[in-house]
């Protein structure tokens, strides 16, 4: 046997039992090797393949701006590595982790195109771990995944193909099920509501874990159903309790929803107006749906401006807010009786800020405690400014305070100031 065979010999072994499914292809280029994974993993035989462009595998899902970054790449740092959508021999289309690299074997120029199926990763594979493509507590796609599968979703713009919807799915009220019985529990409840997310969609759709409690999905419309029937079926899954070793699990979720092309043509612009639709959803109450609107989206990123503005306000800068006294007539002496001091809040930015905006804000992030803080504060800097003919023996200063975060009963506080002594 001459040298040159056993390294033939040996090169074949080594391929063929390489644990990575391997295709050698000329720089024309052309099939003109696969070994058994490379078999096993797409269904193509060899005699399938030989001879033949790499794209017989293509997907179809990729632009042709995908391919000549992949081939700038090669000529530039001699090595493409990525995400890529191909097709098996039975017509799947199923996500690959490919390496690309150059090989020179008994002087001919070859590139050797190494994937995996990204649909077997194992905790136990370091390189796969470190890829991180998998949500480890629900096994669903995570957002660096949903993001590869939007951008190819986006890229297959053909005017055969069907239009798709990009949902945004946030779980209403999940915090107090940390906050209540502890991370283990909220993981389990978690682990069911993904099932749920999963049960309302269909096999060909996507649907990933994003983080905490927000999912994603990627969903085909091909004419079956509507994205608002869609919607209201991934809200009415949550009417009913989660159920956890027979303990029942109150949830809801807000749900938005963004078209392609109509709402963006990107993956990131549809996941962003998708993520404003369900801030629309929350600020009409959560538990509900919304399709994009520019102009609802327009009032959310104000509402979340105003809402981000004022955490630092509260923490900054306490010198925009101020308190304003209101005066209440005793309607049978027409006479003052007390005053109703009401805070206000001065924005260098945005200017006067209404309270019907920024008091339920702070409820709603629960800082509205810190806002009553602020508001007796101001009452407590102002009295002493006051004349004293101003305010009649047993004057009453009312404030209000919030019913749903207070532990002070009802909704107003009256202090009862002396002016003698």
């Amino acid at each position: 046997m001459t040298m040159q065979a056993l390294q033939q010999q040996d090169f074949k072994s080594l391929i063929d039992n390489h644990p990575r499914a391997i295709m050698l292809a000329t720089p024309e280029p052309r099939i003109i090797y696969v070994n058994r994974r490379f078999r096993s993993v797409t269904g193509y035989g060899g005699d399938d393949v030989m001879g033949k462009p790499p794209s017989v595998l293509s997907s179809g899902l990729h632009s042709e701006s995908f391919y000549r970054g992949m081939w700038e790449g090669l000529s530039e740092r001699g090595r493409w590595e990525g995400l890529i959508w191909n097709r098996r021999k039975n017509g799947e289309v199923y996500p690959q982790w490919l390496s690309i690299y150059p090989v020179n074997f008994a002087g001919t120029q070859m590139f050797a195109g190494v994937f995996m199926d990204i649909g077997e990763l194992t905790e136990n594979d370091e390189r796969l771990a470190s890829l991180a493509y998998y949500d480890p507590l629900t096994q669903l796609p995570n957002r660096a995944l949903f993001k590869e599968f939007l951008n190819a979703r986006v890229s297959q713009n053909h005017p055969d193909y069907p239009g798709f919807a990009v949902l945004f799915i946030d779980l209403d009220f999940f915090k107090s099920i940390n906050d209540l019985y502890g991370h283990e529990c909220g993981d389990r409840v978690l682990q069911e509501a993904a099932l749920c997310v999963r049960s309302v969609l269909r096999d060909g759709d996507v649907v990933a874990r994003l983080s905490g409690d927000e999912f994603a999905a990627i969903v085909e419309l091909n004419g079956q159903d509507t994205p608002a029937s869609i919607c209201d079926r991934m809200v009415r899954i949550f009417q009913a309790p989660v159920v956890v070793d027979q303990r029942e699990y109150f949830l809801s979720a807000s749900v938005g929803a963004a078209l392609f092309p109509d709402h963006g043509r990107t993956g990131p612009e549809l996941l962003q107006n998708a993520d404003r639709a369900m801030y629309s959803a929350k600020l009409a109450g959560r538990a509900c749906y919304r399709m994009y609107s520019a102009v609802d989206s327009e009032q959310g990123r104000r509402h979340q401006q105003l809402s981000e503005a004022l955490v630092v306000s509260l923490k900054t800068a306490p010198e925009e807010f101020s308190v304003v006294f209101q005066p209440q007539l005793d309607l049978m002496t027409g006479k003052i009786a007390g005053y109703e001091a009401l805070l206000r809040w001065c924005h260098p930015e945005f200017g006067p800020v209404s309270p019907a905006d920024f008091v339920p804000l702070a409820e709603n992030r629960g800082q509205i405690h810190e806002l009553t803080e602020h508001l007796i504060r101001c009452v407590l800097q102002d009295l002493p400014n006051v004349p004293d003919r101003s305010l009649p023996e047993g004057c009453r200063i009312a404030i209000n305070i919030s019913p749903g975060r207070s532990t002070i009963p009802g909704s107003r506080l009256c202090l009862r100031l002396s002016l003698t002594g």
